[in-house]
C-alpha cells in the first residue's frame, strides 16, 4: 500500500515525513490512514497534480501547493502568492498543525 504522510512519524525504524509518499504493509497503512496520520497515495490530491516525494516544496507550482495544503489540512490565504502559500505550509508543518 502507498501512503502519503500528513504528519511526522518517528520510531525505532526511522522517520516518515509529511508530504512524502511511502510503501508500507496493508496493516500499517490502514492504521496510519485511520489514525489521520496519512492518506492513501491515490487519494492524495498532491499526487494527482504531479508532486513527488523528492521534489522540494519550493519547486511546486501554486496548484501543487494548494493541493498539498488541502491534503494535509493546512489553511492557505485565498489570494496569496506562491511565496505566501509556501510560508503558510512551512509554518504549519513547523508548528505541527
Amino acid at each position: 500500500m502507498r501512503i502519503t504522510m500528513k504528519t511526522l512519524a518517528a520510531g525505532p525504524d526511522g522517520a516518515r515525513y509529511p508530504g512524502r509518499t511511502y510503501d508500507v504493509t496493508s496493516s500499517e497503512g490502514k492504521e496510519l490512514v485511520e489514525g489521520g496520520y496519512a492518506v492513501r497515495a491515490e487519494d492524495d490530491p498532491a499526487e494527482r497534480v504531479g508532486t513527488t516525494q523528492d521534489k522540494p516544496l519550493d519547486k511546486y507550482t501554486v496548484e501543487q501547493l494548494r493541493a498539498y495544503a488541502d491534503a494535509h489540512d493546512i489553511s492557505l490565504p485565498e489570494d496569496g502568492r506562491k511565496a505566501d502559500l509556501l510560508k503558510a505550509i512551512q509554518d504549519a508543518e513547523a508548528s505541527g498543525t
